[in-house]
C-alpha cells in the first residue's frame, strides 16, 4: 500500500492521475493502484527470498509459532494426500511456484509454454481447494 500511495502522490497532478470526471471514486482509483502495485512488490519479495536462500544456509530448523502440533500434523497429512492426487506436472508446477519461480521460469524448467504452466497451476490449486472444502476443514 505504501508503494501505491507513493505512486498516487506522484501521479495526482498529472493526466494519468485521478479526476472526479474519470468515472471512478477516489477509493476505487487508489484500490486499483494497490492491485497494480502488488505483483511488483511480490516479485521483489520473491527475488530477495531467493537471494537469501542462496546466501544464508540454515543450519538449524527455525521454530515458528503456529497451530498445536497435532493440528499441524493433521493438516499436513491432508495436504500431502491432496497433493499426491495431482498429476506429476501439477505437483512440479505448484512446487516451483511455492519456491518463488514465475511462470516463465517454470515453463523453461519443465519444457512447457507459459500458458500450459498457468493451466497446470490453476487446475492444481482448484483441485487442492476442492479437496480442502470436502474434508470439513
Amino acid at each position: 500500500m505504501a508503494k501505491a500511495a507513493e505512486r498516487f502522490d506522484r501521479t495526482a497532478g498529472t493526466r494519468r492521475g485521478w479526476s472526479p470526471s474519470g468515472g471512478a471514486t477516489l477509493a476505487t482509483f487508489f484500490t486499483g493502484m494497490c492491485i497494480d502495485e502488488f505483483p511488483n512488490q511480490f516479485r521483489s519479495w520473491c527475488g530477495a527470498r531467493k537471494k537469501l536462500q542462496r546466501e544464508v544456509p540454515v543450519s538449524e530448523p527455525i521454530q515458528l509459532i503456529g497451530p498445536a502440533p497435532e493440528d499441524a500434523l493433521l493438516a499436513r497429512e491432508a495436504l500431502t494426500e491432496a497433493f499426491q492426487s495431482l498429476t506429476h506436472n501439477q505437483q512440479t508446477a505448484l512446487y516451483l511456484q511455492a519456491q518463488c519461480y514465475n511462470h516463465k521460469e517454470i515453463a523453461t524448467e519443465m519444457g512447457l509454454t507459459e500458458r500450459a504452466v498457468e493451466g497446470l497451476v490453476r487446475r492444481g490449486r482448484h483441485q487442492l481447494n476442492a479437496s480442502g472444502e470436502g474434508s470439513g476443514e
